[in-house]
């Protein structure tokens, strides 16, 4: 009611002022009683259409009532009669709706293991556990040692962690974990290497570069290398598989595993025509086109990976774990961008 009385003086004192204006008997008296008038009809009418305004409109407050008065002031009788014809026409107007034309996608719930999707919830359990420095050490150091029993991928990052922890008992076991890991597998590749000097044969040759490929990327895979020794070891698995690949070409295995060493250092066409050569060489389609619809994903070329993605779709069962993002892409395929 009392932004109605502010408004309703606002127009009184302006409909006056520009009765000043009407007769030009004593000019400059009559301009500045019309301008003083005018001055005050248009802070009043100001004062009184700011709390109107939706909220989100109000900030900044002062430039706000700067913007009404100098639209009212600035624009005599014109000015305020177009903000009370706004006042009074915008609340009989209904919401125009605009339609949208983009939909929601639901993101994708991702499970940690095609077997036992369940077990993330366990690995979660172990995880709050030993990154809680405020419980007691003893049941830390349980949820430790069933840690290690995880499978190495999934128990390496929650160890990394570990490495830093404040109770020395902690850190030193993790780190332990960590490296009788790391030295199981660095004690096959070099029974390999040693292996590899002796044979002569083209096939076993083939065979042997082909274990080392494996258990170089095993290291990077599971997470037990980091920084410049994951570098590295990426390197060893590009080199090994590129000398296999010197003795036989036609290996569908070895272009896959080369494709997701060179996909690991973001060489992305280099790996994609390793994924597409493992196909040309028999590797079934469904197998390569995760990872080539990632390499697309990598590029931000989306359109090629839907494409994938559809391919996908109509040559295989998707598995528990791939099952929603391919729900989630052939959605989006759907959406027009």
């Amino acid at each position: 009611m009392s932004m109605l009385k502010t408004a309703a003086a606002a127009a009184f004192l302006e409909v006056a002022a520009t009765y000043f204006l009407a007769d030009f008997v004593n000019g400059t008296a009559q301009v500045m009683m019309y301008l003083a008038l005018h001055l005050v009809a248009s802070i009043l009418l100001a004062s009184a259409v700011m709390p109107v305004l939706p909220e989100r409109y109000r900030e900044p407050h002062q430039w706000v009532t700067a913007l009404l008065f100098s639209f009212a002031f600035f624009m005599p009788l014109l000015g305020i009669i177009g903000i009370l014809s706004a006042i009074v026409i915008t609340p009989l107007l209904t919401l125009v709706k605009k339609e949208d034309p983009f939909s929601g996608v639901r993101a994708p719930e991702y499970v940690l293991s095609i077997r036992d999707p369940d077990i993330q919830f366990r690995v979660a359990g172990l995880r709050a556990t030993l990154l809680d420095p405020n419980l007691p050490s003893e049941l830390r150091m349980r949820s430790l040692i069933a840690l290690q029993n995880m499978p190495t991928r999934v128990a390496a990052p929650t160890l990394r962690k570990l490495l830093g922890d404040s109770a020395d008992d902690i850190r030193l076991v993790a780190y332990g974990i960590l490296d009788q890991k790391e030295k199981i597998i660095n004690t096959q590749i070099l029974g390999h290497l040693e292996s590899l000097d002796r044979l002569l044969d083209r096939d076993g040759r083939i065979n042997a570069l082909r274990q080392l490929a494996e258990l170089n990327w095993e290291l990077v895979y599971t997470g037990l290398v980091q920084g410049d020794v994951r570098e590295h070891t990426l390197n060893q698995v590009v080199k090994y598989t590129e000398e296999a690949l010197q003795l036989s070409d036609n290996i569908p295995g070895l272009w896959l595993l080369r494709g997701r060493a060179l996909h690991a250092q973001r060489k992305l066409d280099l790996a994609s025509a390793a994924y597409a050569r493992a196909i040309s060489s028999g590797l079934a389609e469904s197998r390569a086109l995760p990872y080539l619809a990632e390499v697309a994903y990598d590029r931000h070329d989306f359109r090629a990976l839907r494409e994938y993605v559809a391919r996908l779709t109509r040559n295989s069962q998707p598995t528990p774990m791939m099952g929603p993002v391919l729900r989630y892409w052939s959605a989006a395929n759907g959406v027009r961008r």
